[in-house]
């Protein structure tokens, strides 16, 4: 993937443009890379503080490293932006530019600016999404067939836009030949999904579909032990997020 390279804030921070992009909008980002000013005072909505925000049709993602060793390699911005073609057909947010620290003034700091998905995430509406939930069980099979697989798989991470899945956070992807345990780690991931949304017959349909895709030989009763483990590991999460809420909520006035 080729991209034009250029310097930003008096030569402290280098920019990469992957994608046609606002390239008035790249200065005051690099002065929020170097720390003159924050995304705020651009009039961007920070979705989590300090990472990520929103900017018009534009998502600003920060990569903050503290490890030395990863001066030796391309900062997580750059990484993302060439995954994004590098992953299709499955879709990610499309890359527009890269700011990044130069690696001779440590390790490697980096701000992704990509396009914005429009589509909602199928956590919240697996449900109502009859065409999502057909099109989950070829998702993952196409996840597998590119020997893919994503160090924070959860149903937040995945948008669906009324065609098809949007994959997000495609930093934590690893090739299956990193991963020691492959069949466990297939496992964790369908666990984790009947964690976030049960184990309704649209997620079991889905969860047979990439079986029989994958031709995996795994036994007949994988999947009630899956579904068993996945319930509990959701009531176990449920729980954990009550007792969060409970503990900042004020407590009520005695009467």
């Amino acid at each position: 993937m080729s991209a034009s390279h250029f310097w930003l804030a008096d030569r402290r921070v280098r920019g990469h443009l992957f994608e046609q992009a606002d390239e008035a909008l790249l200065e005051p980002l690099a002065q929020c890379l170097v720390g003159a000013s924050q995304p705020e005072e651009l009039g961007a909505t920070a979705l989590k503080a300090g990472r990520v925000w929103r900017l018009g049709d534009k998502v600003i993602k920060r990569y903050a490293s503290t490890r030395w060793r990863d001066r030796a390699r391309a900062s997580t911005a750059v990484r993302v932006a060439r995954l994004y073609r590098r992953i299709l057909p499955i879709q990610s947010p499309r890359p527009r530019a890269v700011l990044e620290l130069p690696r001779a003034l440590g390790a490697p700091n980096s701000m992704l600016v990509m396009d914005r998905v429009e589509g909602e995430v199928i956590k919240f509406h697996w449900s109502a999404e009859p065409a999502a939930q057909a099109a989950f069980g070829p998702f993952m099979a196409e996840l597998h067939r590119r020997k893919l697989f994503h160090g924070d798989f959860h149903m937040g991470n995945l948008m669906w836009d009324g065609a098809g899945y949007v994959l997000l956070d495609i930093e934590s992807l690893r090739p299956a030949w990193s991963v020691l345990q492959p069949q466990r780690l297939y496992r964790r991931q369908w666990v984790r999904v009947v964690s976030d949304l049960g184990h309704d017959a649209p997620v079991e349909a889905a969860y047979h579909a990439w079986l029989s895709a994958t031709k995996l030989a795994w036994p007949a009763g994988a999947w009630g032990e899956i579904a068993r483990e996945g319930e509990r590991a959701g009531a176990e999460r449920r729980r954990r997020h009550a007792a969060r809420t409970a503990a900042i909520l004020p407590a009520s006035e005695e009467s």
